[in-house]
Parts: C-alpha cells; structure tokens; sequence
C-alpha cells in the first residue's frame, strides 16, 4: 500500500511538471504554435494631387464684371431678297410679315436689320420686275442697300457688300467703266464667275461698318433660284471678311429636290431646289424654309423665335485666352455654369432671359 502511494505521488509530480512543460512552450493538442509577432505599421502615402488639380493651382485665374443692359442680345441680322421677276408673290409675303418681324426682335434684342434688295421707290420705269416696297415706319429701323438682286447672285453680292470699300480694285464708276472686264476683282476675290460682274463695285463696302463687334452676325437669304459654281465660296469670303466663325444662316428658298416621287402642294410654284442655300444653313446653325409656301406668317414667327434663341447675352472677356469658366454671379447669386460657354474671348449664355443688373464672370485662361 505504501509502495502504491509512492508511485502515484511519482505519477502526479511527473503529469505536473509535464503539464507546465506544455504550456510554457505553446502545445496545444500536441501540435506546437509560433508565437505571432505583430506586424510593423506601414506609413500612409500622402495622396498626391492629379494632373489636372495641380493645372488647376498653376492656371491663371481672373474676373470681370458686367453690366447686363450694356450686353443685352445684341444681334446683327442682314437680309437679302432676289429681285427676279418670279419673285412676286414672295416678296408681297415679305412685305405682309416685316413689320410684324422688325416690332417681335425690337421687344426682345438689341437688334440692328440691314436689307439688301431694289426698292419700289427707285424702280423707274419699273425696270425691276419685282421691287420691295416697305412702310415708312419700317425703312426707319432697317438700313436699306437699294440694289438689285438676281436670282443667282446673292451670295456673291453679300461678299461684295461685307468687304472693306478699300478692298476692292474697282470701285469708282464712270461712264468709261461702267461695264468693266470678266476678268475684274472685287476685294481680291478673283471673277465674279457666271454673274452679272459689272453691278458688284456698286454695292462692295455697303455693310462694310454696319456689324457690332459684340453682335452675333445672322443672314437671311430669300430666293427661289439655285445659286452658281462658286457661291459657297463667295460666302467663305463673307466669313473671313467679318473675321468670326459664329454666325448663322436662314435660306427661305426652294426645297423640293429634283424628282421628288411625294412633292408637296408647294410644289407646283416655280422654285428651283436652292442645295447652296441649304448647305449654308446646315453648317451655319440656321434653317430653311419653303419660299412657295402661299402664307409666311408662321415661318416669320418662327424664324423670329429662332433669332431670339440666338441673341443670347455675350460678355467680351479682358482675356483672350480663356479655358474654364469657374463661376458666374449675377447680382450675388451664383448660376450653374452649364448655363454658360466660352466662344474666343466671349462667354455666351445659352437661355432666353438673364435677369439682374450686374454679372461677375471668374474664369481661367492661358
């Protein structure tokens, strides 16, 4: 019995000191475990600033103010009419809607209206089969170029018009060279191909001075005719005369293609399908509209509407070299500046009405 107890005091020492064995060295089951250390903190990484934040902290930064009513939609529009005897029953539609056209754009824009076309009065002898005839109310807020327009010239007559008189190698009219050369340039053209030549010195320089430099630039052309070989290129002319790309061409002219199998009703008026005149208005930001339409009064509202839309307020910028508009203020409160677009050196605002007397632009440029 002794003997017995002897051991099991043996056993239980040996289970002990085993026991303490196993937990000073991590056993757990029988399967041994490392003692895991912590892993060192990484640093975090300053953000690094984007390509375009440090653009953004480099650009140059400036703001102008503006009076609203000094920058009120200002918009010069240039109409110009074919005088050709088919010519009648559009230009009575004229006469019919002006007045109504001229009073819609003075309630709304700082609009000047110049109009190149034969006026009645001067028509002697009825010499031009269809003269233009304006009240007098009306011939007192539209400069008139008293000049005759044939059907297949108006574009090459509105290069004449629009260029600097100095420009032009022969404009002084005797009676020696009142039917000059083929071959003659008005303002560094070249000829004046497949066209009367020889009226153009009378009419180059007409409008020369009539456009604002703050203005957008509109014509119209009214015409049931084609218009020859190299008219399109005639209103390049006008373009670079006029030193801006942003203006915008309406044509109310034929637009019934040739062998059309569904013409319109309007297709029995005698018009020939104007493809210069649509070309123009598709690359210009305009219209066309039907000229043997028998009543104009809505394409006259319409057209009005459209003119309206364009005249938005423009704000000339000090700097030429704008990139991003940053913020706009009218007033003191702050507009969405989607509302707003750089063109060159001007900003543009897209919407009919910008009420407020006075706008603060912030803006970057180069």
């Amino acid at each position: 019995m002794q003997k017995i107890n002897v051991l099991f005091l043996m056993g239980a020492a040996v289970f002990m000191l085993a026991t303490g064995c196993a937990k000073s060295n991590n056993f757990s089951g029988g399967n041994s475990v490392e003692e895991k250390k912590p892993k060192p903190k990484k640093e975090k990484k300053k953000p690094q600033p984007k390509a375009a934040e440090v653009k953004k902290e480099e650009a140059n930064v400036a703001t102008d103010e503006f009076p609203i009513s000094q920058d009120l939609k200002a918009i010069d529009i240039v109409w110009i009419i074919d005088n050709s005897y088919s010519m009648d029953d559009a230009i009575a539609n004229v006469e019919t809607n002006f007045t109504s056209f001229v009073q819609s754009l003075s309630d709304s824009t700082n609009a000047k209206i110049a109009m190149i076309t034969k006026d009645c009065a001067t028509n002697e002898n009825g010499q031009v089969a269809a003269c233009i005839s304006l009240s007098s109310d009306i011939t007192s807020k539209v400069k008139l170029v008293d000049f005759e327009v044939a059907s297949t010239n108006p574009l090459a007559i509105l290069s004449a018009a629009t260029c600097k008189k100095e420009d032009s190698a022969l404009i002084s009219m005797d009676e020696e060279s009142l039917f000059p050369s083929a071959n003659m340039n008005i303002c560094n053209q070249g000829p004046a191909e497949g066209i009367e030549n020889f009226e153009l010195p009378l009419v180059a320089g007409a409008l020369s001075d009539f456009f604002r430099k703050e203005a957008k630039r509109v014509f119209v052309a009214v015409s049931d005719d084609i218009a020859v070989g190299v008219e399109n290129e005639y209103f390049a002319d006008v373009q670079a005369y006029m030193g801006v790309e942003d203006f915008h061409f309406f044509g109310i002219n034929g637009t019934v293609k040739p062998g059309d199998p569904n013409p319109p009703e309007s297709a029995n008026c005698t018009s020939e399908y104007g493809n210069a005149y649509i070309q123009l208005a598709q690359k210009y930001q305009g219209e066309n509209f039907d000229v043997c339409d028998s009543k104009w009064d809505d394409k006259m509202v319409k057209l009005a509407s459209g003119l309206k839309s364009i005249a938005k307020h423009i704000f000339a910028l000090k700097s030429d070299n704008a990139t991003k508009i940053i913020s706009v203020e009218v007033d003191g409160e702050e507009l969405d500046v989607k509302d707003f677009e750089i063109k060159g050196n001007k900003v543009h605002y897209k919407k009919d009405d910008l009420p407020g007397k006075t706008a603060v632009i912030t803006y970057e440029h180069d």
